[in-house]
């Protein structure tokens, strides 16, 4: 088989890539997703921040959800207080990491959620926000 010359490009999250481009647009969204997150900790909402990215904005709640708001993940707790925050934007923009503790057997619990879902859980009638 012999000796082959391998080239890959680092992106600062550690992940490696074959093509130089797919880790220049890598990059560019791990730089998004920063800025997304540092407006939404300076306030802003989700649906303005969508908006500001020209994204498609799922639903007109997702512009009453910011860093305040805490939201009804069923799944994740053994109660309906509403106890889990959006934290952060994921890559893409297209998810957000959501923490929190409303009775989880476990304590504490956080995951990546798609903005799709939080806007259902924004809707949960035991939610601040909730219809």
């Amino acid at each position: 088989m012999g000796v082959t010359k391998v080239t890959r490009w680092q992106t600062s999250d550690g992940i490696e890539h074959f093509n130089e481009q797919l880790a220049q647009c890598h990059e560019g969204q791990l730089d998004q997703a920063i800025e997304a997150t540092n407006m939404f900790k300076n306030g802003d909402s989700i649906g303005k921040i969508l908006d500001a990215f020209s994204l498609d904005v799922p639903d007109d709640i997702i512009y009453k959800v910011n860093k305040s708001t805490q939201l009804v993940i069923r799944h994740w707790q053994c109660r309906d207080t509403p106890g889990y925050k959006p934290i952060c934007f994921k890559r893409g923009l297209n998810s957000m990491h959501v923490y929190g503790n409303a009775g989880s057997w476990s304590g504490g619990y956080g995951g990546e959620v798609p903005i799709k879902d939080i806007v259902r859980y924004a809707k949960d009638k035991n939610t601040i926000l909730g219809v």
